[in-house]
């Protein structure tokens, strides 16, 4: 997904650019999920790489996981504020 999908491309936009709030992620419940009264499974249907894209930008250990190495980095301050978008 990382080359294949562009996500690449996106996380240098949302660096570089920011996250633009006028284009929101499309999540319904997962209507086959039996998570639990505490914890419901949402399913993204529109946004996919750009939730994919912010996850990469804002935690480090899941950028070592997926062995990105050719992700920019972002300040503290703009991790907070992506992750605040989410």
């Amino acid at each position: 997904m990382w080359v294949e999908m562009a996500v690449d491309e996106l996380v240098y936009s949302i660096a570089y650019n920011s996250y633009y709030k006028t284009e929101p992620l499309l999540v319904v419940q997962n209507s086959e999920g039996q998570a639990g009264p505490d914890l419901e499974k949402m399913v993204v249907i529109e946004g996919n790489r750009r939730l994919a894209a912010v996850k990469i930008l804002v935690d480090d250990h899941l950028r070592e996981t997926l062995k990105i190495t050719s992700a920019p980095t972002i300040t503290e301050a703009a991790k907070a504020q992506l992750a605040a978008s989410q």
